[in-house]
């Protein structure tokens, strides 16, 4: 069954209290709130900085930004950087008259808002993209697929699938049944936290993922950090309790 009919399974209703577009509404809804909670699911986006453009939107399909890759070709042989985000306060600290910076290559990634981020320096027009751009990649936390129809599914493990189910049915019978609410909330909300669980025994220090096949060890280990990571302000603004 598509997550849409597991939904209206739970709430013994098709299409007749519950219109399918609030199906829609309540899964899209618990799909941002289960995927920033767990953050289970690294994507990447390409973006480009042009000359004097200092702020800067995320990239499509970025919803919680973790860090920043490019490379500096003005140097041989050319380096691969990774940038996280910082925050607006460690900048003043870093450089107090960071207004009156010159231009160059972007070695630092402010937190601007919850959609955008700032460079420092301003971009110059030495990079190696069209017109002298800055070409990045920036990995974060996706934006999940959006539920438009019944037959539109979620991909995901089945503890994932299950606390959107759950939370989605939450979201519906408030109005009605606050009871029956809390009880789906409270489900969803212990899925995923055995969820998140489950994902801290997959992390690096697992015995069998020290020495990863791929090409992406050269980057993670041998490229150049720039900044202490920040949380950035939508993943706390999530990740604060209820009242």
């Amino acid at each position: 069954m598509s997550i849409v009919q597991q939904v209206q399974t739970l709430l013994f209703d098709t299409n007749v209290f519950w219109p399918n577009q609030w199906l829609f509404d309540a899964i899209n809804e618990a799909q941002f709130h289960v995927y920033a909670e767990t953050r289970w699911a690294i994507t990447s986006a390409s973006f480009t900085l042009n000359s004097n453009a200092d702020v800067f939107p995320l990239p499509g399909g970025i919803q919680i930004p973790r860090w920043i890759e490019g490379t500096n070709n003005l140097i041989q042989p050319p380096v691969v950087k990774r940038f996280f985000p910082t925050t607006q306060r460690n900048l003043e600290a870093f450089l107090r008259t960071w207004r009156g910076q010159n231009q160059g290559q972007p070695v630092y990634f402010v937190i601007w808002d919850a959609t955008h981020l700032r460079c420092f320096p301003r971009p110059d027009a030495l990079g190696s993209g069209p017109g002298g751009s800055y070409p990045f990649a920036m990995f974060g936390i996706g934006t999940p697929n959006e539920i438009v129809d019944t037959t539109t599914d979620i991909i995901g493990p089945a503890t994932y699938v299950q606390a959107i189910q759950n939370y989605a049915a939450a979201l519906l019978f408030e109005a009605t049944r606050p009871d029956l609410a809390d009880m789906y909330r409270s489900l969803a909300e212990q899925q995923i936290l055995e969820f998140k669980k489950r994902l801290r025994h997959f992390q690096s220090h697992d015995i069998w993922q020290l020495v990863p096949a791929t090409t992406r060890f050269e980057v993670d280990q041998g490229g150049e950090v720039y900044s202490t990571p920040d949380y950035y302000p939508l993943e706390g603004a999530i990740n604060q309790p209820g009242p």
